[in-house]
């Protein structure tokens, strides 16, 4: 990807698919041909006063940009687009978003940001669940019977034949 944009993409695209692709805005690639509309995003080339959310929208980023964009979503409120865009940032820079945790002047607006989009009860679950998972793998490693290791855990029987083994 040579020259700031995906050459041998938009290649493939004109001359193997016959498609007409236009550049509408810097960084942002048109693509006519096919049954669906298609766009080619170079975040790269975003301008970031234009195109926070676009620009941003990657799992390269810091724990700086990540501040800027809970920011940005605190004083815009708790619209569900917004919740989403967020949760997808959390997936993708999770490494970023630990750092950006720690900084002290944003750590209460991104605590409250993930509890409203739901990441923190997912996490949450999750953590439920390996350690129901870890209990029961314990208890049939004990000798427990399946039928007992899936009422005490509240996992279904399915659940603990895999956990077991078979």
């Amino acid at each position: 990807m040579e020259g700031g944009y995906p050459r041998e993409l938009i290649w493939h695209l004109t001359e193997e698919r016959k498609y007409t692709v236009e550049e509408s805005l810097p960084g942002i690639y048109s693509v006519k041909g096919d049954i669906l509309p298609i766009q080619i995003v170079d975040n790269r080339k975003l301008s970031e006063a234009e195109n926070l959310w676009l620009k941003e929208l990657d799992n390269r980023l810091g724990a700086v940009q990540i501040q800027r964009i809970t920011q940005e979503i605190h004083r815009l409120g708790s619209a569900a687009r917004v919740k989403a865009y967020l949760y997808v940032l959390a997936q993708a820079n999770p490494k970023s978003l630990q750092e950006a945790y720690t900084m002290s002047d944003i750590a209460l607006t991104l605590d409250k940001v993930l509890e409203e989009v739901g990441f923190t009860a997912r996490m949450e679950a999750k953590a439920e669940a390996r350690g129901k998972e870890e209990v029961a793998r314990n208890m049939l490693n004990s000798g427990f019977p399946v039928e007992q290791v899936a009422e005490l855990s509240g996992l279904d029987v399915e659940r603990i034949r895999a956990l077991a083994g078979g």
